[in-house]
């Protein structure tokens, strides 16, 4: 992990250690503030996250494809209240009116069926929160979400609703050509989350906004198939950074 201390004027390590299942279960309120920038680098097993992971069973590799982070996908899904995420990865921080929040990550994750997905979120708990993967659906199911079969899609739920802003995932399909490494991140700032992507690191697609109604409290990622008994994969992670300015709203992209 290295953390930029040029950026960093108050940031608690302890608030890191919080147990993110004891905040989901509504138990814990801790949070770190900023601003600060985070970047976790997949290349060492030791020390590799010092957030909690989600879920004792995950299964995390680092000999699969060396120098990324190797999760296999299992059984659960954040919208799918039925089956909890597994294989979640998450880190507290402050989110505020007046600061913007980046969250950027490179995976490589070539989904096949129904409705496995990678990619980074932000939440409040299993029933708040945003999350922009690659995923794969060709059966929009009882949410009558657009499907584009292996794309990217930005997943929204408050209050246990999903997409209460009526803007739907913003199914995108990244072309036949689409390379098996892509570029993922969300930012925030007030009310407004947008999410892009990009195939080089430099040129972002803007996939869409959510104009949310809680305060995320937690940042991270995450890789698993649904509730459908899909079969596992592999979702390779070779960072994860996390941005936290307080100069005002900014433009992503």
């Amino acid at each position: 992990m290295r953390v930029s201390t040029e950026r960093l004027h108050v940031f608690a390590r302890t608030a890191i250690a919080c147990v993110c299942i004891s905040a989901l279960a509504g138990s814990m309120s801790c949070l770190a503030v900023g601003p600060y920038e985070i970047r976790y680098e997949f290349d060492d097993p030791e020390g590799f996250w010092d957030g909690e992971i989600l879920d004792d069973t995950a299964k995390y590799y680092f000999d699969v494809k060396a120098g990324w982070l190797t999760l296999r996908t299992q059984l659960g899904g954040i919208l799918t209240p039925d089956c909890l995420p597994p294989n979640l990865f998450c880190i507290p921080f402050v989110w505020s009116e007046t600061s913007t929040v980046t969250i950027d990550m490179r995976i490589d994750f070539t989904p096949r069926s129904n409705y496995q997905i990678a990619g980074p979120i932000l939440f409040q708990d299993v029933d708040n929160f945003v999350m922009l993967g690659r995923a794969y659906c060709d059966d929009p199911g009882a949410l009558g979400t657009p499907c584009v079969g292996s794309g990217i899609y930005f997943d929204y739920e408050e209050q246990g609703q999903p997409f209460p802003d009526s803007s739907g995932n913003f199914a995108t399909d990244e072309g036949e050509s689409a390379p098996r490494e892509v570029w993922l991140r969300l930012q925030g700032c007030g009310t407004a989350v947008d999410a892009f992507y990009s195939h080089d690191g430099s040129h972002w697609v803007h996939v869409g906004r959510h104009e949310i109604g809680f305060v995320p409290t937690f940042a991270g990622f995450g890789a698993w198939s649904g509730c459908t008994r899909t079969p596992a994969i592999y979702a390779h992670f070779d960072y994860f950074l996390i941005r936290v300015d307080s100069v005002g709203c900014s433009e992503g992209g």
